[in-house]
């Protein structure tokens, strides 16, 4: 491996065959959609190959700037502290990946957009592909990955050392630099196909209501799931005015929409582990808003272009640059609400460190509750029955 160099412009054009590896999140993935919307009109004529978790695949199968899908199971690293083999079995489930899918493919330019840590083994899969020319975020972007990626600028012909404070879309399109190339459209995007319309019109048939609002009660971690009972409530005033819920999330949020449509009754569409990505953006489209945590439907719901009231687990003051931050991961491109806990809990500072739901309990229901109150009024959203709205202010980003 040899020494790698800082932002050398590798004119994206002039490559025929171009690897870009995204084995973290659905939210990461989604994200990313308009990098390689970007890079497609920077290199019109590569054959270009995406890497991503087998979670991410229906979102992108369908998407018209990449040639090809590959999917790579690595099994995911755990909060608390690993057992020695995991770190180990996740490197091994990726050299067997690019020795069968890769290697073969004599990709001209690998790229590893992520600025976080990298968990999912990316730049080892990018190495591995063979391709002279590879390109990164650098170890040195963050104390975090200095630690947890120790030497893995050496996978890499040309690193980039960017600390400043971006959204994560921004950071993905900035990464075209790299390239001499540069972004001409900054939205998401939702490759949807007619199956997909016509399952979220079936499923919305009997939803007759003008205010339809989705809820996204799941979270990759737990210090990240504000409490159901506290989604419940809100619920109940949604339906109280007249609108309805559309509860979506994935087999890991199952026995939370159970619990919603239990508590709430019929004006309750459980879709949870029900509907595809891209059926559950379909679906979204056709709501009024989404109230969640952070989390991948958060980003669904970006995607789908309805605005978003989001209940973060970061502590207002905490670090921009935490994996938790708003001002990486906020909804991207769609009018939108961000509630935090105005100080952090006893034993967290700069970010939340808990394993279980703890400062994002400092965000009540009566905030959330103003906080989409104003977005329907910003919106002219029409209930169902009138009311009168909160008179007090909405705390937010």
């Amino acid at each position: 491996m040899g020494d790698s160099r800082e932002q050398e412009a590798i004119p994206a054009a002039d490559r025929r065959s171009i690897l870009v590896v995204r084995s973290d999140g659905i939210g990461d993935v989604i994200m990313t959609g308009p990098f390689l919307r970007e890079l497609r009109r920077a290199a019109p004529q590569a054959r270009i190959t995406l890497v991503v978790a087998p979670r991410s695949l229906n979102y992108v199968e369908t998407c018209p700037y990449v040639d090809r899908v590959l999917t790579v199971q690595i099994p995911p690293p755990r909060n608390s502290a690993e057992t020695w083999w995991r770190p180990l079995s996740r490197r091994v489930a990726a050299i067997s990946v690019a020795r069968r899918h890769l290697r073969r493919e004599r990709y001209e330019l690998a790229l590893v957009p992520r600025w976080g840590e990298d968990n999912h083994e990316a730049s080892v899969l990018a190495y591995l592909s063979g391709a002279p020319e590879r390109a990164a975020y650098s170890e040195h972007v963050s104390p975090q990955r200095e630690k947890r990626n120790r030497g893995y600028d050496r996978f890499f012909t040309m690193v980039v050392r960017d600390r400043s404070v971006k959204h994560e879309v921004e950071r993905n399109l900035d990464f075209l630099s790299i390239l001499d190339a540069e972004a001409l459209d900054l939205a998401l995007e939702a490759w949807l196909s007619t199956e997909d319309e016509n399952f979220a019109d079936q499923m919305l048939a009997s939803a007759g209501t003008p205010m339809r609002v989705a809820i996204g009660p799941g979270a990759g971690s737990a210090m990240r799931e504000w409490p159901i009972d506290r989604f419940v409530e809100v619920g109940r005033w949604l339906i109280d005015r007249g609108g309805s819920l559309v509860v979506v999330g994935g087999a890991g949020e199952v026995l939370l929409g159970d619990r919603i449509r239990r508590s709430l009754g019929s004006r309750v569409l459980d879709l949870t582990n029900k509907a595809t990505l891209r059926e559950t953006i379909a679906t979204l489209k056709q709501c009024s808003m989404f109230c969640g945590n952070d989390a991948g439907t958060l980003h669904l719901a970006a995607a789908a272009g309805i605005p978003v009231v989001e209940i973060s687990c970061h502590p207002r003051g905490g670090d921009d640059l935490h994996a938790n931050s708003p001002k990486r991961f906020a909804p991207w491109g769609v009018p939108h609400r961000i509630l935090q806990p105005e100080h952090p809990a006893l034993g967290c500072s700069v970010g939340c460190r808990a394993s279980a739901p703890h400062c994002i309990l400092n965000v009540p229901v009566s905030s959330v509750i103003r906080a989409m109150d104003s977005l329907i009024d910003e919106r002219s959203i029409r209930w169902t029955n009138a009311s009168t709205h909160s008179e007090q202010d909405s705390s937010e980003v």
